[in-house]
């Protein structure tokens, strides 16, 4: 979509790989090189939609592929006067029944997750950016929910559960539920 966009100048995409996409400049550039922002001069926007790493990669290495990644282009958007645009995911507030509805920027972030774990890496990302914005780098942070999506042709069983008067439990346990009607 950005690529067919008139109002951009110009279209850069890093990866390991390059990609083929009409309108698209590629550099193949590990973000974790020390000379991104030298390889990315002239951008003015750096946005890092990283995605989401296999859960079961060890975790020093899923750490270095979102966190370390993260570092350096936060820190190649400082040192180019960039503004960033970086992607975690919503599972960094928690499912807690306290949380307003619906959730603003200044909900407060879970701090009760694995530091191991995929939400641990969230945080560690966001801490990221809030320590950039203290240092001057306009940050926006994206944070994408998953929606599960039911339609009678998929799953009618599921939807009639949903769409009834109450919702299955375990004994002994109280879940979260965290619903969103089809016109959200």
């Amino acid at each position: 979509r950005l690529a067919d966009r008139t109002d951009l100048v110009a279209l850069l995409g890093v990866d390991t790989v390059p990609a083929r996409v009409d309108g698209v400049v590629w550099r193949a550039v590990d973000l974790r090189d020390p000379e991104l922002a030298t390889r990315l001069r002239g951008a003015t926007t750096l946005v890092h939609l990283a995605p989401p790493p296999d859960p079961s990669t060890p975790v020093t290495v899923r750490r270095a592929l979102t966190v370390d990644a993260a570092e350096a282009v936060l820190g190649a958007a400082r040192e180019l006067k960039a503004r960033a645009v970086l992607c975690t995911s919503a599972d960094v507030y928690g499912a807690r029944p306290d949380h307003p509805v619906p959730l603003g920027d200044a909900t407060p972030l879970c701090e009760a997750a694995d530091p191991d774990g995929l939400v641990g890496d969230h945080l560690a990302v966001e801490q990221l950016c809030a320590a950039a914005r203290r240092t001057g780098v306009d940050v926006t942070v994206l944070r994408p929910a998953p929606v599960v999506g039911l339609s009678p042709s998929l799953d009618g069983h599921r939807l009639r559960q949903l769409a009834g008067p109450r919702l299955l439990a375990v004994r002994g346990f109280e879940p979260l539920w965290q619903l969103c009607h089809v016109e959200d």
